[in-house]
């Protein structure tokens, strides 16, 4: 299959490989853009796992998640989204925006 574009052929997948990075490196730009805040949501998801006496295994389990994961998110590797950080404030027994201030 092939996409016709500027009069000449590209094949379907490479046009799609294509688009994909794009969109990758738009979203890597705009987590970049704010990689310290992230950093400070990161450190007091880890404070307030800390502070309610859990280790990572057991929030990981309590979310479904590896303890992996858990550790990523805790450590900048992994940005979380908002369901992600609402479930964690539940956990942690916190308002969402105590992680958001």
């Amino acid at each position: 299959m092939t996409f016709r574009a500027n009069k000449s052929y590209i094949p379907f997948g490479i046009y799609f490989v294509k688009i994909k990075l794009q969109i990758f490196l738009l979203i890597k730009n705009m987590i970049s853009d704010h990689k310290e805040e992230y950093k400070k949501i990161a450190a007091k998801l880890r404070a307030a796992r800390m502070a309610r006496g859990l280790n990572q295994g057991k929030v990981a389990h309590k979310i479904d998640k590896s303890q992996s994961y858990v550790s990523k998110v805790e450590s900048g590797k992994i940005f979380i989204g908002a369901v992600e950080l609402d479930m964690l404030a539940k956990i942690y027994q916190k308002p969402i925006e105590y992680f958001l201030s």
